[in-house]
């Protein structure tokens, strides 16, 4: 009879017998990964075996392993050309914001995603490195797109300008070349933003359900001082994971026109939005247009990135206050579930 394997995470006690890693092996189980920046391993066990697990005091809950994925969408026109400009960075007064010298300069963001293609002349000078949770090496190259597309929002400084051109920007790839993942490569991610001192982690990635290992992880990186800014989905509906956790800013796509993109996602959790429908931006063999919650967030992440070189004791509750208070108010008056609280603004946040 073939046994059944699945893939865990299990969150753990402080307090554990030195040999604990022994215990998974006994019953059959892989540890894949070790946290550090939460008490967790992820390990694939037999299905048949998880139930042994159950009367081990050092052991807090066994939660399975998730899937994430990109959050994107094709466009119809999505090889047209450059058209008529960057209409994205005009909307939220990025080119104001560059005039005044906020370009993100000495800022650290990690594009947790695809990977980048670092090999993008618009990318290149703001490539700072990486890693690839993927194939574990340290060459986190984009075999997907997504990444690029993402990373050329924040900081392309070349044919076209990301909202924070000349941030430094790295490259943690966490999903594979269909643009899906794993909550514990996810995990394994956000780690290496904290451990290696991102400013910025921009998560234009997402699942349907959360856990509490990934609650941990950002609850840890934000007391950490690294700022995840994660997309909200694309259903339509409900908040998708991290997004919805409240150690993320949470963001949603508006179109050319500042109308609520239909794919994106609302709800409570819902802190901002951004330009998110036929985004131009750099692609893995040149440029290309997409649409999706994903687009929208690495435009706030940049622009958290102008916000940091203003004042980089910063930190994630200040930035916060600072982009509630001073977006652009969409639909309802004031904080709704479809817009946030509103359309991010440079020249309100920055005060320029």
């Amino acid at each position: 009879m073939d046994v059944e394997y699945v893939d865990t995470i299990i969150l753990l006690e402080d307090e554990r017998p030195e040999d604990y890693l022994g215990v998974f092996a006994n019953y059959g189980g892989e540890v894949t990964r070790e946290f550090h920046l939460i008490n967790a391993v992820a390990v694939r066990m037999p299905e048949d075996q998880l139930y042994k697990l159950e009367g081990y005091d050092f052991i807090r809950k066994v939660e399975m392993d998730g899937e994430v994925h990109a959050l994107k969408t094709e466009t119809a026109n999505a090889y047209a050309g450059f058209g008529s400009g960057q209409w994205d960075m005009d909307n939220i007064n990025a080119p104001q914001a560059w005039e005044a010298g906020f370009t993100g300069k000495d800022v650290k963001v990690a594009v947790i995603d695809t990977g980048i293609n670092y090999k993008h002349s618009d990318l290149a000078p703001n490539y700072k490195g990486g890693y690839d949770f993927v194939n574990d090496d340290d060459d986190p190259l984009d075999d997907n797109g997504h990444g690029t597309h993402c990373a050329g929002s924040i900081a392309a400084n070349g044919k076209i300008k990301g909202v924070a051109y000349e941030a430094d920007l790295y490259g943690v790839k966490v999903l594979n070349s269909w643009g899906s993942g794993s909550y514990s490569g996810v995990i394994a991610g956000i780690e290496w933003a904290v451990d290696n001192g991102m400013d910025i982690a921009s998560m234009s990635l997402g699942g349907s359900s959360g856990t509490d290992a990934l609650l941990e992880a950002c609850d840890a990186a934000r007391a950490n001082g690294t700022i995840i800014v994660a997309a909200a989905g694309n259903s339509g509906g409900s908040v998708g994971y991290p997004a919805a956790y409240d150690s993320a800013i949470t963001v949603g796509a508006v179109d050319k026109r500042n109308k609520l993109a239909s794919f994106s996602s609302r709800g409570p959790e819902l802190d901002v939005v951004a330009p998110g429908v036929n985004v131009y931006s750099t692609y893995k063999n040149g440029y290309k247009k997409l649409s999706g919650t994903s687009m929208a967030t690495p435009h706030v992440a940049g622009f958290v990135a102008l916000l940091k070189q203003q004042d980089m004791s910063r930190g994630f509750d200040d930035i916060r206050t600072i982009l509630h208070e001073n977006s652009t108010d969409m639909g309802e008056p004031g904080f709704n579930e479809e817009y946030g609280y509103g359309l991010i603004d440079a020249i309100k946040a920055l005060g320029i």
